[in-house]
């Protein structure tokens, strides 16, 4: 069963929608079998997300270690935010998964304002986590159409199999609370995120994809994975109708956890503008365990 709440853009409706959308996450932590919901969300003030991304992009990329993971397969270079206080206890790991636009070898391209969300100081000590950020030299996803189904759908490629190789490498690493590891991304991060999830969920406590394209062959898989996806319904780069499909696919699956934000009028790139501008998402996935 699916649940779906909309909202005009005034200040009494966004305080009704925000007490609503927490109460959507209470019954997802809390398990009910019901626990589907599509959200649309209009836009926060656009002033206040342009200043929240300028402070966001004046944190400098050395915050973020400079390493590189290797095995037989090649080298991935990723940059590692530490956890915030000394580690006398296990800490959630995040990992960020980038756009496109980052594809390279330089280490320093994929810190972009989604990874730094966590470097933030108000938000390290709101979700203080091992964040691991790596960086694709070529796609990390890529699209082809979906000829059933009439919407793009993704397939991981052999980047995305290299961070699956770092994940399970700091999945055995004794700082790490196994029970807490969550994977983000935006756009081409995005469709990585459901690629890897529909690869190993049992890796994951939650996941959060912005702007992406899901996979479609795993569904039975994540049927019970607490996944959030996010999309503006103006995005011209990657349109929302996979996004769209995905959710009325699984919706329709016993105890379902999957849940469709929809932005209106947001597209591609203001879509994850408008993400780090916000705390909501980021409480729902810290809020989730396995």
């Amino acid at each position: 069963m699916a649940f779906y709440l909309y909202a005009k853009y005034d200040q009494m409706n966004l305080r009704y929608l925000w007490t609503g959308f927490v109460a959507a996450m209470v019954i997802y932590s809390c398990g009910a079998s019901e626990a589907l919901h599509q959200t649309r969300i209009p836009s926060a003030d656009t002033l206040a997300r342009q200043q929240k991304v300028m402070a966001l992009r004046s944190i400098p990329v050395e915050m973020f270690d400079s390493l590189v993971f290797e095995n037989k397969s090649g080298r991935l270079p990723y940059r590692f935010l530490r956890a915030p206080e000394p580690v006398a206890k296990k800490y959630p790991l995040v990992i960020v998964f980038h756009g496109s636009g980052a594809v390279g070898t330089d280490n320093r391209g994929q810190v972009g304002i989604l990874a730094k969300y966590f470097a933030d100081s108000l938000n390290r000590r709101a979700f203080p986590a091992f964040v691991i950020v790596p960086q694709f030299p070529s796609r990390s996803s890529n699209y082809v159409m979906d000829s059933t189904r009439a919407v793009l759908r993704s397939i991981m490629q052999p980047c995305g199999e290299m961070a699956l190789a770092l994940i399970d490498h700091y999945r055995h690493d004794p700082r790490i609370d196994t029970n807490r590891i969550y994977v983000v991304g935006f756009s081409m991060g995005a469709s990585t995120v459901t690629n890897v999830i529909s690869r190993h969920p049992e890796w994951f406590a939650a996941a959060v994809s912005i702007s992406g394209i899901p996979q479609f062959d795993q569904l039975d898989r994540l049927q019970k994975f607490p996944l959030m996806l996010i999309h503006g319904n103006a995005d011209n780069e990657n349109p929302i109708d996979s996004d769209r499909r995905f959710f009325g696919e699984i919706s329709q699956k016993k105890n379902a956890k999957t849940s469709l934000i929809e932005y209106n009028g947001l597209g591609h790139n203001e879509m994850q503008q408008e993400i780090v501008s916000r705390r909501n998402w980021a409480e729902w996935l810290f809020s989730i365990q396995k």
